[in-house]
């Protein structure tokens, strides 16, 4: 079967100056807050502690002194047990402190060998802070549960989250989220100063209050998208997503530099409430509640929009369909599917940095620049993938379902082959490392803006945002089964433990493409359906696609009706934005 027909045959509103594009602007600078506030913990701890099985600067200073006549790139050496410098001298010859960290295989010796001599030209040669001089000394079981316990509150508030997004309005949810979030983000200098269970703490009731943003968002596109304008929508507001992987660790990495660590949240709590501002004045629930929107585009969005309004819709139970959403073979293929994805994101995201860090001695602003290139190109796709989906959709070459399914599978694999790239990554050829590294990571957006998420849309319109707080549930689990992991599998911060680390991340990845591409589907689910209601007076018929008008039509829920002109009197009643 081809895929849908686009819903209604009126011609598209202008997009430019719009308030849906408005909207999904502000969303995106909310999902880059979001991301933002979640991840700038990962690049912190690199500046915060020392590294594992480092001598002090003070004790170096006192016994060693750097060889600078040595010869960096020679084809034989002594392997040279050194630990990295303080930032006048490099020390080399501490046979003692070094040993426990030189591998057993002599391949990896001499890497590791070559690694510290490259760090410690470039101590001499530039000023840069280095990633040694933390200022707590927290074993690697503290740092993943302080990276783990934003998720361990994120876990237990999405279904919730979800819920009270459709119960009490989006625009609610939102906004309490995203001032929770920032307030909190500006507590974690105070709390890491009282312990590291203090900070713990702080990072678990930001996973708590952030349960709600990401189902809030979605909930705007069912309420503010015609689907073939979903794409290009929902690639604009998860673009932030893009942007924050991108640029949070050279934000970071700049701040520790030049601030110290604490202006890392500092700045991010700050930008967080100033966006708060912003969000209050420019985002509205329903386009009906809209004081600006155009008559064009007001029509436009009630006859192509999945969902249809009611004047009641606030104060009004929500019916679910608890029972028919958790047995449904499509949705927990999703939930399934986007915990593989995440676990391979995360697990990128979370530890590129401790990586370059531990095994190729990157120091601050390199570690900063390399980690983010990556998501950087990640970020030069996602705008585009959404269109081309948009483009094939439009074009009818096959059904949603397979056209999801390739995508998806395109976006899962290549993130695959970059992770087990990562593994092998050398500080002697670092620059070509890095750039396969990146190329695979931007294929994960052909799965993320064109796969498994968007198709919640099409399966069950009406509960996208509840939906997507129960998948979001399944994709937090990595946030805190990854630190665990690594800290069971890295103790020593070798390269082999980290291979193994980013296969298993490879290897996930590889699983969630297998399963989507066998179980998935776009399907409107007869549940789903049903429980569509027609359209009040206010907001006129639902004007859907060929197919869905069919679905509908047997269930005798379809009915034409005329819509009423838009006048300031047909607003008088309709609830605040």
């Amino acid at each position: 079967m081809k895929s849908d027909p686009e819903k209604g045959s009126m011609k598209p509103a202008p997009l430019l100056f719009s308030c849906r594009l408005t909207l999904f602007i502000v969303c995106m600078f909310a999902s880059f807050n979001f991301l933002l506030q979640r991840m700038n913990i990962s690049f912190a701890l690199v500046c915060m502690v020392k590294r594992p099985n480092s001598t002090s600067l003070s004790e170096l200073e006192a016994s060693l002194d750097f060889n600078s006549s040595s010869s960096f790139f020679s084809d034989s050496f002594d392997l040279p047990n050194l630990t990295i410098r303080s930032d006048e001298d490099l020390f080399l010859n501490d046979s003692h402190a070094m040993s426990s960290m030189v591998s057993s295989s002599i391949v990896d010796d001499e890497d590791d060998a070559v690694c510290r001599r490259m760090a410690a030209s470039r101590s001499n040669s530039s000023k840069s802070r280095f990633i040694d001089d933390g200022e707590f000394e927290w074993s690697k079981d503290v740092q993943g549960a302080i990276l783990g316990s934003f998720f361990y509150g994120y876990l237990f508030t999405q279904i919730f989250g979800g819920w009270l997004a459709e119960r009490f309005g989006a625009k609610k949810a939102f906004l309490g989220s995203i001032a929770s979030l920032s307030f909190l983000t500006l507590l974690n200098p105070i709390a890491a100063r009282y312990g590291p269970e203090m900070l713990f703490a702080v990072r678990l009731l930001q996973g708590l209050t952030h349960g709600a943003a990401l189902p809030s968002m979605n909930v705007f596109s069912a309420r503010w998208c015609a689907p073939t304008e979903r794409g290009m929508l929902m690639g604009i507001a998860f673009g932030g997503f893009g942007f924050a992987a991108a640029f949070t660790f050279p934000i970071c990495a700049f701040l520790c530099e030049n601030f110290g660590w604490e202006s890392i949240f500092y700045a991010t709590g700050a930008f967080g409430l100033l966006l708060l501002v912003v969000s209050y004045f420019l985002i509205y629930e329903w386009p009906e509640n809209h004081p600006r929107i155009s008559a064009q585009e007001l029509e436009y969005l009630r006859k192509t929009r999945a969902v249809s309004y009611s004047s009641s819709q606030k104060s009004k139970k929500i019916q679910v369909p608890w029972k028919k959403i958790i047995t449904s073979g499509p949705i927990n293929v999703i939930h399934i599917t986007h915990t593989c994805f995440t676990w391979g994101f995360l697990m990128v995201g979370m530890y590129m940095p401790t990586y370059l860090k531990e095994v190729l001695y990157m120091d601050t602003s390199q570690n900063g620049l390399y980690s983010s290139l990556p998501y950087m190109g990640m970020l030069s796709i996602h705008f585009t993938v959404g269109t081309i989906f948009d483009f094939f959709r439009r074009k009818n070459c096959c059904s949603v379902s397979t056209l999801r399914k390739v995508f998806n599978t395109v976006g899962m694999v290549g993130p695959a082959i970059s992770m087990i790239l990562t593994g092998f990554l050398s500080c002697t050829n670092i620059e070509f490392g890095i750039a396969m590294v990146t190329i695979g990571q931007a294929f994960g957006e052909f799965s993320f803006m064109g796969g498994y998420m968007l198709s919640i849309f099409e399966l069950a319109p009406k509960y996208a945002g509840i939906i997507i707080g129960i998948t979001n549930t399944f994709g937090v689990l990595p946030g805190f089964l990854c630190p665990l992991f690594v800290s069971l599998f890295t103790p020593n911060g070798t390269r082999e433990e980290w291979i193994l680390v980013f296969g298993i991340a490879a290897g996930m990845n590889l699983l969630g493409a297998l399963l989507y591409a066998i179980f998935g589907s776009c399907e409107l689910q007869s549940w789903a359906a049903n429980t569509e209601r027609r359209a009040s007076s206010i907001s006129g018929p639902i004007n859907g696609g060929a197919r869905r008008n069919s679905q509908l039509q047997q269930n005798g829920m379809l009915k034409e009706q005329e819509m009423l002109p838009l006048t300031n009197e047909n607003r008088k009643d309709q609830p605040d934005g």
